[in-house]
């Protein structure tokens, strides 16, 4: 076993996930958490990701793997991170200075070092007891590693991972970002971010290939016996959020600041009188359809007469960045709900659209996005398509009860249409500035 103290800094504000005793919480289990979603974003371009070469398993294994989907995916994961049939070749713990941990919230007001009421959309849904870890603050990560190919694959997945993803809550929105202090800060200020991004998947593409290679499982196979390599990167894979070629695309939002806080309030702000660029894209994607025409109008004509449905194609593209995606009407009092379909239940699905932000050489940030083309429904036809349900509460008696008023389905433009009009969007207000 190889021990090491990897030292890292904050980039961005780690946010604690759930704990509301008091104490910042950032467990190894979080932390293994994060690598195992980075390492599934690179796999694709190094693996068939859905078969492994069955002649070479174990009876057992053959067992376990025939059937499996990703086959090929399972497997090398359970190479990295273990399973229950065998132990993780890597272990994790955190230290960190619990003083260099602040409140998030004073009197239902986010910290202003943060932003304040100007980045209150950022955070909804966080409790207001919850603590984050300050911006240039350090923690050590320390592994016990059971060689160094493990440990040159790991350390290489935390290298993208606290560059692109981040540790804690909302790492979509920006915050949790942290950079491995063995990493030259240089190349983070200096490289254009589709260069950066694509030398760091490269380093985590190259060491699986030299892991593959070089290890063996716990039957003391050689995995380039188990595993296939891919010939050809793969392309276009929507399965789940992965740096395969066309499956991504990486977005310059035009919003620069000398301070964190002024970034985030450019990004999400939303006040009566202003709106961030976040929730300007939203508004903006309401006429993202074939026809241009605002889905939320449309959308109101049906509520208002429900026999249209039939007739109409109701597209909803804001659906795209999230879902559930809810729309209150308040002079109907109707509420409309929208989500995936494959679930009797209201299903979550996380927006596709990460922020990341780069530090410029004056010590500045300047914010990107990262548009990750995975599948938005299990069902599709022409697009992706979702339910919607749309009720009125009333009052009966002392009772409240909803009143029915449409249940049907509604469309997001595949991600080919889609992907194009959101550039569309952000290029034409980088013009109009």
């Amino acid at each position: 076993m190889k021990t090491m103290t990897v030292k890292c800094q904050v980039l961005t504000p780690i946010i604690s996930r759930k704990d509301e005793s008091g104490t910042f919480d950032l467990s190894p289990q979080s932390v293994k958490g994060v690598l195992h979603f980075w390492f599934r974003a690179v796999a694709p371009r190094v693996i068939d990701i859905y078969k492994v070469n069955l002649s070479a398993l174990s009876k057992e294994e053959r067992e376990i793997f025939e059937k499996e989907k990703y086959a090929g995916l399972k497997y090398l994961e359970e190479q990295l991170f273990g399973s229950q049939r065998m132990k993780a070749p890597f272990g994790v713990w955190v230290e960190y200075n619990q003083n260099d941990c602040k409140q998030l919230f004073y009197h239902d007001t986010p910290d202003r070092f943060l932003g304040g009421d100007s980045i209150k959309y950022a955070l909804h849904g966080l409790s207001r007891r919850i603590l984050y870890f300050r911006a240039d603050s350090t923690f050590d990560l320390n592994f016990t590693f059971k060689d160094q190919l493990i440990s040159n694959v790991i350390l290489s997945i935390l290298r993208l991972a606290g560059f692109v993803g981040g540790l804690g809550a909302k790492t979509t929105k920006g915050f949790g970002k942290f950079l491995v202090l063995d990493q030259k800060k240089s190349i983070f200020k200096e490289q254009d971010m589709a260069s950066l991004i694509r030398q760091l998947v490269s380093d985590v593409e190259q060491n699986l290939k030299v892991f593959i290679e070089n290890a063996k499982n716990i039957n003391n196979k050689p995995l380039k016996d188990v595993l296939i390599l891919n010939q050809n990167t793969q392309k276009r894979l929507y399965d789940f959020p992965n740096f395969c070629d066309g499956s991504f695309k990486i977005i310059d939002t035009g919003v620069q600041a000398r301070y964190f806080s002024e970034v985030m309030s450019k990004l999400f702000v939303l006040t009566e009188d202003r709106k961030g660029w976040y929730k300007t894209l939203k508004f903006e994607l309401r006429k993202a359809t074939n026809n241009g025409n605002d889905c939320v109008e449309t959308l109101k004509d049906i509520l208002n007469n429900p026999s249209k449905a039939k007739n109409v194609r109701l597209e909803i593209p804001p659906a795209a960045l999230g879902m559930p995606l809810v729309y209150y009407f308040p002079d109907t009092r109707i509420t409309v709900t929208f989500a995936p379909c494959g679930s009797e239940k209201i299903g979550r699905k996380q927006s596709p659209l990460r922020f990341v932000l780069q530090q410029t050489n004056d010590r500045g940030f300047k914010a990107y996005a990262i548009l990750f083309f995975s599948h938005l429904s299990d069902e599709y036809e022409d697009g992706y398509k979702v339910k919607y349900y749309a009720f009125r509460k009333k009052r009966n008696g002392n009772d409240e009860v909803k009143e029915d008023i449409i249940k049907d389905y509604a469309y997001i433009p595949t991600w080919d249409v889609l992907s194009q009009r959101i550039e569309n969007i952000v290029k034409s207000r980088l013009e109009r500035r």
